[in-house]
């Protein structure tokens, strides 16, 4: 039975539920005695409230992918290393919720960032283990910070030597080998 509740938006579901009782319980009620037992009817209306898991924000991994400008086998990948979550199946396809994406969208953050899924994935179990990303974001990108300027200075160095390279004017493959074991080891 289902009844609208005046004033609510919400259908009303009311059932029956037979309830018994040995006749020897004290039960002050219009109930049947029958024999050894006492039988009644407990009444119920609860407000009804349909949910379908299609209400929830649920992607394809084409979808979430598309979104996110990846590739369909990258998300595949983060499932795999264990970034991302494996998400539910509709009828034996993938498909991500919200908390995927956002989950996403903090890995793709990261990643842009310079820190590599190790990192990343070191940075979600520290925050899984209750630790919060004020805390854990200032060490963490600090040392990134001195780990991408070391790298700036020997790709500083490369650029030179490069350029110096570019500059050659050797005659012969031993003339260079030459000048260049003088440069490196100063012979």
């Amino acid at each position: 039975m289902s009844e609208q509740l005046s004033g609510s938006s919400l259908p009303m579901l009311t059932f029956f539920v037979p309830v018994r009782h040995p006749s020897s319980a004290k039960i002050k009620t219009n109930a049947l005695k029958s024999g050894k037992w006492i039988e009644y009817f407990i009444y119920f209306r609860l407000p009804l409230k349909v949910w379908f898991k299609s209400n929830d924000f649920l992607m394809t991994i084409s979808e979430l992918a598309k979104t996110f400008e990846v590739k369909p086998s990258t998300l595949r990948f983060y499932e795999r290393i264990g970034l991302l979550a494996p998400p539910g199946r509709v009828a034996g396809r993938r498909r991500y919720d919200q908390a995927a994406k956002t989950r996403l969208a903090f890995i793709l953050s990261a990643r842009d960032s310079g820190f590599t899924l190790a990192e990343i994935k070191g940075l979600i179990s520290a925050s899984l283990r209750g630790i919060s990303p004020k805390r854990l974001w200032p060490g963490a990108a600090q040392a990134k910070r001195l780990r991408i300027e070391k790298e700036i200075e020997r790709l500083r160095r490369v650029q030179r030597s490069l350029e110096r390279k570019a500059g050659c004017r050797c005659k012969t493959l031993k003339e260079c080998e030459g000048k260049l074991a003088r440069e490196r080891v100063g012979l």
